[in-house]
This record gives structure tokens, C-alpha cells and sequence, in this order.
């Protein structure tokens, strides 16, 4: 299944690639605004994990659990500056939203009449906007839809037109090992003036291998259908501080050109997380042009998804505590599970306390617990109420209960983050899991 999903997203793409070689329009759609896969030689499709997934690998989103926004500012050459946003919000276990936009402004050129008078000045920018949809298939399985608007504008003219992405994501097609494809920009031409022309339609496809928790290796290959050019792109991301500081090195390569100076696909870059904002930047040389300096911000309403607990813990007698699925009557049940996997990701990647979530009912793993957390989320007189309690495994009795009101959906994210820290620091303090 997986490979003929594979084969019917590639095979056609490459096809036309090799049919097809021209000019295109909106050549702006082409830079990448992200940061950290920027870093990585632009090789993320394999990967995308974040919120930089809305532009190379819809799919990738699907894999988010939790509300994240981010932005950032490139200086790119000629005094060009670029700005991006990317928001994403998870709609149930199965379906998350994004929304994205970039503004490239081009800066201001003299003007002159047909017989070389001066007319003054005029400006030119280019803009796009997005709506993407992430589906999870299966633990394995994610795909992403993307929905463009997109102008070009040159003093009083402009040019508008629609596209659409498209992306897969398979994890662990071998250990350690996911696959993804995107294809880009696949829509109606620009036309400017008398001249119409297409988009950079373009086909993604690429490895992430991860050897440990702390490291990525990532490979990719793109082509741009109507340019008929193939580029490859390696990348690798190293957490020197595990979950809060990291180190990438890349490089870009255009197999198509001929390359005079090497170290011009070269790309490095850092990215700090002090939860929960992340902050990533990233470098790149362009021979004579000078630098591209990249810089982004994000911010996560909650802790982002951790791996279960390793199986290797089964009969060591370490205490945990054992996480059980919160219930509610009146709240819809996409809105509650969203903000229940807040509570639940914060948890299990906690560093001071074993959390083992258990969504059946029974032990997951013959562990000794130490306490059973359980709750409740309600709608009340326009309020989102949250509560929790821990309880004793082996009497029942109740140790400690925790509550808290939100005044709306994305207030309640930020109320349940702020109660899985609470519930983490009572665990700390009171019970002494190790």
C-alpha cells in the first residue's frame, strides 16, 4: 500500500518535469521562509515536524498535538526583506488546521517616461496566503492540503492567481527512517500586463533518518516541473542541549547549473527552545551577493508530542504515575480531546516525573503506580472548567485536585498547559517519582 501510494504521487511529477522547461511567474513562492529547515540545506520534507512543514510538506502538520504560532524576517539580497507567519491548530486526533502567509517586499525603483524622463518612484511586492489541512491516516500515514491565494504587484498592476500543495508523510517505513513528498504550486498562471505565465510548480521528495532522540539527518531532491532543473539537499540537526539548544549544518546543491563557487550552498544555523518559544536562525552564503541571514520565532501552547516511555522500563519497579483519558458531557469531543493531548504531551515529556499514559483502562506496563490521574473538562455558564485529581492506585482516595476556568478554546489550551504543570510539580514535590 504504502509503495504504490508512493509511486502514483512521483512517478507522473517526473514526467512532466522532463516535457516541460520554461519561464514561470512568482518566483517568490520559491524561497523558503523557514529557518530551521533553511539550515538543513532546505531538506525537511522527510521531516516536518514543526510549523515550517506548511511550506514544504503539508502533511507534516498533522503530526502537531498542540496550537503553535510563528513568524520571522529575512534580509534577503539587494535590501529585499521577507516576513512570514505560520499558525496551526490541532481540530481533533485526526485533523489540524494551518494558516500561513509571506510578504515580499521588493523596495522602491525610479520610474521613467518611454523617453528616458525621470517619473518619479513606484514600488513592487509579492504576496501569498494559505489554508492547509493536515490528515492522520495512521500512526504511520499523514497527508496535507494546501490552499493559495497569490499577487504580484508592480506599481499600479498586478497579477492574482490560485494554487494548491499537496503532501505525504509515511513514519518509519524503516526504523528511525520517514519518506515525504510534496507537490507545489500546481495552479492557474499569472498574468501581468499581456503575459501570462506559470507558476514555479515544483515536486519535493525526501529522507529523515534518525539515529537518536537528539539527531536528524535529512536528504532531499527537488525539481521544478516547468524548469525542468533538479537540485538535492542534505541537512543534519544535532541537540547538543537535549530539547533546548540545537546546531544544524546543510547544503544545497543544483545538479543542473554548474557550479563555480561551492561554498555557496552551504548553510548552518542554531535554534533555542525555552518552552515555549523557539527561537531559530539561520545563515547562508550567497558567493558575491553576500548573506541570508533567516530568523524566526514560535510559540507553543503546550508541550509538543514526546515518544511513550521506552518498553525497556517494564518490571523495574520505578514508581510512575499512570495518566487516564479525561471525560466530559457537554463539550464537543474534537475540542476536548485537543485539549486533554496538551495535559498528556506535557507529561509524558516531563524530566522529573514517569508518566505513563494509559488510554484503556488497564496498566500499559506492569509498573508500580504512584498515583492515577483522572478529570474532568465541562462547559459552564460560558466557561471552559478543567479539573483533576490524583488519586491513590491501591485505596482510591483522592491526594490532591486541581482546577481551571478559560474563557475561550485557545485560552482553555493555555489554562491546560498551565494545570499539566502544576499536576508535574505536586508529583515532584509530594509523591517523590523518580
Amino acid at each position: 500500500m504504502l509503495k504504490k501510494l508512493i509511486i502514483v504521487f512521483i512517478v507522473p511529477a517526473f514526467i512532466f518535469a522532463a516535457v516541460n522547461s520554461g519561464t514561470t511567474a512568482g518566483s517568490f513562492l520559491k524561497i523558503n521562509t523557514g529557518s530551521r529547515s533553511s539550515a538543513l540545506g532546505g531538506a525537511f520534507c522527510g521531516l516536518a515536524d514543526d510549523n515550517e512543514a506548511l511550506n514544504i510538506n503539508p502533511a507534516g502538520i498533522a503530526q502537531l498535538t498542540v496550537p503553535e504560532f510563528s513568524g520571522g524576517h529575512i534580509i534577503w539580497f539587494s535590501d529585499i526583506a521577507v516576513e512570514h507567519f505560520q499558525f496551526t491548530i490541532p481540530l481533533s486526533e485526526t485533523l489540524v488546521l494551518g494558516l500561513s502567509g509571506i510578504y515580499m517586499n521588493n523596495g522602491s525603483f525610479e520610474a521613467f517616461t518611454a523617453s528616458a524622463v525621470s517619473a518619479g518612484t513606484f514600488t513592487a511586492y509579492d504576496a501569498a496566503a494559505g489554508l492547509t489541512l493536515g490528515v492522520k491516516l495512521s500512526d504511520k500515514i499523514f497527508l496535507g492540503v494546501t490552499a493559495k491565494y497569490i499577487t504580484v504587484n508592480i506599481a499600479a498592476d498586478s497579477a492574482a492567481g490560485y494554487a494548491g500543495d499537496g503532501g505525504i508523510l509515511v513514519k518509519n517505513i524503516l526504523p528511525g527512517i520517514s519518506f515525504g513528498a510534496a507537490l507545489q504550486n500546481i495552479g492557474t498562471d499569472l498574468k501581468l500586463w499581456t503575459t501570462a505565465e506559470r507558476l514555479p510548480q515544483a515536486l519535493r521528495a525526501g529522507f529523515a533518518f534518525s539515529p537518536s532522540q537528539n539527531t536528524a539527518i535529512t536528504f532531499d531532491g527537488i525539481t521544478h516541473l516547468t524548469e525542468g532543473d533538479f537540485n538535492l539537499g542534505a541537512g543534519f540537526e544535532l541537540e547538543f542541549i537535549p530539547k533546548t539548544a540545537a546546531f544544524r549544518a546543510g547544503y544545497y546543491f543544483p545538479l543542473s547549473s554548474r557550479i563555480i563557487d561551492y561554498t555557496t550552498g552551504i548553510s548552518a544555523g542554531l535554534g533555542f527552545n525555552i518552552a515555549p518559544v523557539t527561537i531559530n536562525y539561520a545563515i547562508i552564503p550567497g558567493g558575491d551577493l553576500g548573506y541570508v541571514h533567516r530568523i524566526s520565532a514560535a510559540y507553543a501552547f503546550g508541550a509538543k508530542k514526546k515518544p511513550l516511555p521506552d518498553s525497556s522500563l517494564e518490571n523495574t519497579g520505578i514508581e510512575v504515575a499512570v495518566l487516564m483519558p479525561f471525560v466530559s458531557k457537554n463539550m464537543d469531543d474534537s475540542e476536548q480531546k485537543s485539549m486533554f493531548e496538551i495535559i498528556k504531551n506535557n507529561l509524558l515529556s516531563s524530566r522529573s516525573v514517569r508518566v505513563i499514559f494509559d488510554g484503556t483502562g488497564g496498566l500499559l506496563i506492569p509498573l508500580t503506580s504512584a498515583a492515577v490521574i483522572s478529570g474532568t473538562m465541562e462547559k459552564t455558564e460560558g466557561l471552559i472548567e478543567i479539573t483533576a485529581s490524583l488519586k491513590d492506585p491501591s485505596t482510591g482516595k483522592e491526594l490532591a485536585g486541581f482546577s481551571s476556568k478559560a474563557g475561550s478554546f485557545l485560552d482553555a489550551h493555555k489554562k491546560a498547559n498551565e494545570l499539566s504543570k502544576e499536576l508535574e510539580k505536586y508529583l515532584t514535590e509530594h509523591l517523590k517519582v523518580k
